[in-house]
């Protein structure tokens, strides 16, 4: 007799995309504590309609097998480790910026500091990609990909902001924003023979895997070093040689070791003991909501789709998982704004009595069907996503906060959830450009509620590709 509460939940990181990770079928996987899972197996059948002397159907044949995972997971840091996680929202389209630091700083001038740009600190020459909008009145300034070594008293500026550093957080937990496309990090051997320099945005060949690639950032000569590119065609294969196609055609670069590493839009190896029984999947990606209620630890609630890969026979394993405990949602900020005069700045956001919420990342998640593989599944690819973002202030009037103007005069809102104080144990959501589409009237405890529902998107200024992203999630150090 099997038990569901004997049931495990295994997850790892794919090294490049569909590529099964076989420990994931170890306790190298295990360690998620992981609420209602629910794993779907349903292979795709072909119906055989024969012409025969009897009406007896005949036995269908079973073609692609792909499958289905959802589950929740609550939303908690871990002691000096990085949490088993990351790789599952990572594989829900999101680029992952790890460590993070976050800078105490004065007031802001000429706000505000714009999510994705470049900030750079004087004296110092420190610098780091700003992780969300800061307004005057917001006291931390979050940055990614930190370089040099920033001080606690000089200035920080953006393109137009500028703010006094007073302390250097350091550096740990994480940001996410949304990813658009597969990237690769690969390290370079100095025998590659480039431009001076080969400018971000040029295209490399490799002739013998047919991968095509281009890179996110300049490659001096001589070439050391490790750097990013997007995939356009294929996968980089182990070690290899490119060449350079356009705009300067005979340049090559050579890598040897380490073998190239699916940095961004990983895929994912799933796997779920049934008190008994192991069945694994490869090759997932898929879709998560925050949400969370009042009093209770924030939420992430995944939909994983995948490729069927094995079933053995197997019993949990031994693993020590997470000692910390989620934060919940009490002493949580939330915080509306807008570009209106009156919302622009931190200190004058609108802050509202909620005591639900849920930030839906709206993936469309589609199979690479392919011949070529043997389970007829290359992987699974987002294709699209639509964010919806909602919540239940406390009805009030339009003029503490115009609802129903910004809603009818199509003026956006932008919105920031923090919560959890401890060490590795807060979080952030941001959000710049919510449009309100539904607002209709609840009832909480007898207490009018407007019941918000809104559609998430960038906005096409600043940044460090002309947007700012539809959601930044944050896994405060």
């Amino acid at each position: 007799m099997a038990l569901n509460r004997l049931f495990q939940l295994l997850a790892l990181r794919e090294t490049g995309e569909g590529i099964y990770n076989t420990a994931v079928a170890t306790s190298a996987g295990a360690g998620l504590l992981v609420t209602d899972p629910v794993l779907t197996i349903a292979p795709e059948s072909f119906d055989r309609t024969i012409l025969q002397g009897s009406l007896t159907p005949v036995q269908p044949i079973s073609g692609a097998i792909p499958a289905t995972m959802t589950f929740r997971i609550e939303c908690a840091g871990d002691t000096a480790v990085t949490p088993l996680w990351y790789p599952l929202v990572e594989a829900c389209g999101f680029k992952l910026f790890d460590p993070i630091q976050i800078m105490t700083i004065g007031a802001v001038t000429a706000g505000p500091f714009v999510h994705g740009e470049l900030a750079t600190q004087a004296t110092s020459g420190a610098t780091g990609i700003v992780m969300m909008d800061t307004y005057d009145g917001n006291l931390e300034l979050v940055l990614g990909s930190v370089t040099g070594s920033p001080d606690a008293t000089n200035i920080w500026s953006g393109a137009a902001a500028s703010a006094t550093a007073s302390a250097v957080g350091s550096a740990g937990g994480a940001a996410f924003e949304p990813a658009d496309f597969l990237e690769f990090t690969m390290t370079l051997d100095s025998a590659s023979v480039v431009s001076s320099p080969a400018i971000a945005g040029t295209i490399w060949e490799n002739v013998a895997s047919g991968c095509v690639l281009s890179n996110n950032e300049d490659i001096p000569d001589p070439t050391t070093g490790t750097f990013t590119f997007r995939i356009l065609n294929g996968t980089p294969p182990a070690t290899g040689t490119f060449t350079s196609i356009s705009p300067v055609a005979g340049d090559n670069f050579i890598y040897t070791t380490p073998a190239p590493i699916l940095s961004v839009l990983p895929t994912v190896s799933l796997g779920m003991v049934q008190d008994g029984r192991l069945i694994t999947l490869r090759s997932a990606r898929g879709n998560v909501t925050f949400s969370g209620e009042l009093g209770q630890p924030m939420f992430m609630d995944f939909e994983m789709s995948g490729v069927f890969q094995a079933v053995v026979d197997g019993l949990a394993f031994d693993v020590t998982s997470t000692s910390r405990v989620p934060p919940v949602l009490t002493a949580a900020t939330t915080g509306i704004g807008s570009d209106d005069t009156d919302y622009d700045t931190f200190t004058e956001e609108f802050n509202p009595c909620i005591s639900t919420m849920a930030l839906n990342f709206g993936n469309t998640v589609s199979p690479r069907r392919c011949m070529n593989d043997a389970s007829g599944i290359a992987n699974f690819a987002i294709t699209s996503r639509a964010p919806t973002l909602t919540f239940d202030p406390e009805l009030v009037a339009e003029a503490v906060f115009p609802w129903v103007g910004d809603f009818t005069g199509s003026i956006a809102f932008r919105f920031q959830h923090y919560w959890g104080a401890l060490t590795d144990n807060g979080f952030a959501l941001w959000a710049p450009g919510c449009q309100t589409v539904t607002e209709s009237i609840g009832d909480r405890d007898g207490i009018a509620t407007s019941e918000i529902t809104a559609n998430l998107s960038g906005k096409l200024a600043g940044g460090g590709d002309g947007v700012r992203r539809e959601v930044v999630f944050i896994h405060k150090p």
